[in-house]
């Protein structure tokens, strides 16, 4: 279930291009949750990649690296797990179709000027240390579609080049000869296809004197970072200690990245959450990736799931090839405490004739190893097609859970005659039913939790450019096989053949009359048109009466109109999209279709049996001062002619900004409305009973922003302003029963955001935040909205001592509920930081959060300490 009450955010008003972005959470249980998760995407992409949750005492916090914010803006959610099961996110309804939007804005010092270039920069590389006085200078334009290679000019230490450069391909090259030793600076000054000035591009290497000494050549950088934590939640205390790090090595011509996250939260009854990872690059040609890594096919096959294993990476620009080898999720054999591994199911008792019985332990908790393997070979042909094909294999590995777990106790009532209730592990609880003359099946296999599974998805895609790049156009299209049982294998041609019908006569689905003539069907499949025997295809996938669809595609629309049955395949998904760039306009027409039975275990976010419409333009006017982003996106259900009453759901939106320039104002207004309707006009019944399922609904979201920097003195201030609301309507309410619950909430938020800079050694920050709710809930047996007030204020300063070596940062913190039950969450927090040298940082930090409950029915109030930690961070760069 979701829940929204219990969270509290307000999201940002923007983000800052180059920076990162920091979601801040309060979370008014008082229970500790088992792990929050903030997952992101491009609002371009289908999949999310996940971060989590950091508790800082009285907030949650996570950050969202500066390179996930594109010029695009961003897209993210939030979730909450807990023992019990429940799980809390925001936005509370559907969360993950219904992310939410923030839009990127460019640094200060760049507001008015063109969006920065695509170039990447071969050779030499920023900041690089050359043994050589004849540098090759290089940089590719591959990605850079929006240059007029015509303009582009060349200068280096400020002396034009552009005379002596030439192009191979999208590659700029220009052989330097005879620098000096000392610092050298390289600029590339350009213009965009409408003749508008880029950003230049600049960078600075290093020339010194050939040290004869090879270890010189390679260099290595990283750090190490460490964090213990203790901390007491009402009376549960939780303890954890995290190692992390990276180290680099950099040889000039190759480069060796290595992470690892190690963290006592890693449990052997969940799935991995430490981290270790190594990446082996040479140059842009080739990248071998090896433990934790993200791989990116297409948005509808694999889009930065976790896999731990092998990657590899071959680019040569107009051919690349990419391997995947690994798996998705490691073996769980049981969960922690009693009935973590077993289950005895009562109502599976067999009686047996001579009077003993027979009692069912089913194996449960646990979670198989999930492979994959994937390929992807891809070509860029003159620049101007593209086309790619994919094959991607993931399946769940039924020998890697153990049917017997020696040290597991699972739960024995008294229903079973002769033993005393208690807790029992395997081998005792069979025992004692022999002691009584009673029997044990626990099966082997076909266990009645989590079913091993099957995937198997191939795929292509084809684009191409028109119009001098200006227009580019895309296709992409995947078939997906899934089983969702493998535990009996494979069929046989001869058990696919009775796998509808019981006869074995050579054709699926035949029928026959009392007379034993066969009844003349267009849906009936011939065994001989099948090519294959399912049971030679185990290897690349299990075939059996689990695989959904049975038939992937419907033979009797084949015969009539192959491409509707092509393009309905209930196991099929594509996308077809163009985009078009022309006079700051960004303009994109998107359909997207995902069959029902369309399955990627390696992208579990998608939402299949849906189809999209897109249709979205972003502008840039008055010398990118002003951003306009507008669109409208269709979402429906009605794939197959099956469907009587699709679900629809229309969303219109508009995101503007106004960036007039350095300390001056900006405003930005976002609108959205989604009108959500299944087409039903008509109540249902379900027995006796009247139902309305009836589905016509809109909701309309307005989020306004004001930031104000100004001065006052010498203490320079910058103020946020943000309000917004969210407005739900029910347009069948006048013709509904009193009793109906149009379960959505309303809301409106208000924010007010103060930061000072008295002098480089003190800052302070002020917030105020508002939300107010009307929770739909009955009582009395009638719908009714509850109010419900979140009202927080804190207050944050940061003092430089000791010459900015120990920096000192406090916050007080007020956070009051008023609904039904109110409460005040009142959080204290310390902490310094201590600069023991530029590469050794030392953080300690304290924290107290009381709470004050008040129950108007018992008219009761009761003040005690909610929660209280500490925790101490050493990190170290070299």
């Amino acid at each position: 279930m979701f829940a929204q009450r219990n969270i509290y955010h307000i999201p940002p008003a923007n983000a800052q291009s180059g920076e990162d972005l920091v979601i801040k959470v309060s979370l008014l249980d008082i229970e500790k949750p088992i792990k929050g998760t903030l997952y992101y995407r491009s609002p371009k992409g289908e999949s999310y990649l996940e971060i989590p949750f950091v508790d800082t005492g009285f907030n949650w916090e996570a950050k969202l690296p500066s390179f996930s914010l594109t010029e695009d803006g961003i897209e993210y959610l939030i979730t909450f797990q807990f023992d019990n099961e429940k799980i809390l996110s925001y936005p509370r309804v559907d969360p993950f179709n219904n992310p939410i939007f923030v839009r990127t804005v460019q640094e200060d010092n760049y507001f008015g000027e063109p969006l920065e270039s695509d170039i990447l920069i071969l050779s030499p590389f920023p900041n690089a240390n050359l043994n050589t006085d004849n540098p090759v200078i290089a940089v590719s334009f591959f990605n850079a579609t929006e240059i007029n290679r015509n303009s582009v000019e060349l200068f280096l230490d400020g002396a034009d080049m552009s005379s002596k450069y030439i192009f191979d391909g999208d590659i700029l090259v220009y052989a330097a000869k005879g620098l000096r030793n000392g610092f050298h600076t390289v600029e590339i000054r350009l213009k965009d296809l409408d003749d508008q000035i880029i950003k230049p591009l600049i960078w600075s290497f290093s020339v010194k004197e050939l040290v004869e000494k090879e270890s010189n050549t390679i260099s290595y950088f990283g750090n190490i970072n460490s964090r213990l934590t203790a901390e007491k939640i009402v009376d549960s205390e939780i303890n954890i200690a995290e190692f992390s790090g990276k180290f680099s090595l950099d040889a000039q011509w190759a480069r060796l990245d290595n992470s690892i996250r190690i963290s006592s939260k890693e449990s052997i009854y969940n799935q991995p959450y430490n981290r270790l990872s190594s990446n082996l690059s040479f140059g842009r040609f080739l990248e071998v990736q090896i433990g934790d890594f993200f791989p990116q096919f297409t948005n509808l096959t694999i889009d930065g799931k976790r896999v731990r294993g092998l990657g590899l990476d071959v680019d040569f620009n107009w051919l690349r090839f990419q391997l995947i080898n690994g798996e998705l999720n490691r073996a769980v054999q049981r969960k922690s405490g009693i009935n973590g591994a077993y289950d005895l199911i009562y109502d599976l008792t067999d009686n047996e004739t001579d009077g003993t019985k027979t009692y069912y332990l089913d194996r449960t908790g646990f979670e198989f190893k999930r492979g994959i393997y994937g390929a992807r070979l891809s070509t860029n042909l003159f620049n101007k097609v593209e086309f790619g094909a994919h094959l991607l294999k993931i399946r769940d590995d039924t020998t890697s859970v153990s049917r017997e777990i020696s040290d597991a106790n699972f739960f024995v009532d008294s229903s079973i005659d002769g033993i005393i209730s208690g807790n029992y592990n395997l081998n005792t609880f069979q025992t004692q039913l022999s002691l009584n003359n009673h029997n044990l099946f626990a099966p082997s296999s076909n266990w009645k939790g989590i079913k091993p599974q099957d995937n198997l998805i191939v795929g292509f895609n084809i684009g191409t450019f028109l119009d001098n790049r200006k227009i580019a156009i895309d296709f992409d299209w995947n078939l997906s096989l899934y089983n969702k049982d493998i535990w009996d294998g494979a069929l046989s041609i001869a058990q696919l053949d009775t796998s509808i019908d019981n006869s074995l006569d050579g054709f699926i689905g035949r029928t026959y009359d009392e007379n034993g003539d066969p009844i003349v069907s267009s849906s009936e499949i011939s065994t001989d048109q099948i090519p294959f025997d399912p049971g030679r295809m185990k290897d690349i996938f299990i075939i059996n009466t689990n695989m959904t669809p049975l038939i992937p595609i419907d033979y009797t629309i084949m015969k009539s109109s192959p491409l509707t049955a092509i393009i309905n395949m209930p196991s099929s998904a594509f996308k077809f999209s163009i985009r078009g760039k022309y006079n700051r306009n960004n303009i994109l027409l998107e359909y997207q279709q995902i069959g029902p039975e369309y399955i990627s275990l390696a992208n579990p976010f998608l939402r299949n049996n849906s189809r999209n419409i897109t249709l979205q333009n972003r502008i840039g006017l008055l010398n990118q001062k002003v951003f306009l982003n507008i669109g409208f996106k269709h979402r429906d259900n009605k794939i197959l002619d099956t469907v009587v009453n699709p679900l629809n759901t229309n969303t219109f939106f508009i995101n503007a900004t106004f960036l007039p320039g350095p300390g001056l104002p900006t405003f930005s207004y976002n609108y959205q409305s989604i009108n959500k309707n299944n087409e039903k006009t008509n109540l249902d019944s379900v027995g006796s009973k009247i139902v309305d399922l009836r589905e016509d609904s809109d909701a309309t979201t307005s989020v306004l922003a004001l930031t104000y920097p100004f001065n006052s003195g010498d203490v320079k201030n910058n103020i946020t302003i943000n309000y917004g609301n969210v407005i739900n309507l029910d347009n069948f309410a006048s013709k509904r029963n009193e009793a109906y619950f149009f379960a959505k909430t309303n809301s409106n938020i208000l924010s007010f955001n103060l930061s000072s800079i008295f002098s480089s050694f003190l800052r302070t920050y002020v917030q105020f935040n508002r939300t107010s709710l009307e929770i739909p809930t009955f009582e009395n047996d009638l719908f009714t909205k509850l109010p419900y007030t979140l009202t927080s204020l804190s207050f944050n300063i940061n003092r430089k001592f000791l010459g900015e070596k120990l920096v000192s940062k406090s916050e007080a913190s007020l956070l009051s509920s008023k609904g039904k039950n109110s409460s005040t969450l009142l959080g204290l927090r310390s902490g310094v930081d201590y600069y023991v040298r530029e590469d050794l940082n030392l953080n300690l930090l304290a924290y107290f959060r009381f709470s004050h409950n008040k129950n108007p029915d018992e008219n009761e109030r009761k003040i005690d300490i909610n929660a209280s930690g500490i925790t101490l961070t050493m990190f170290y760069k070299f």
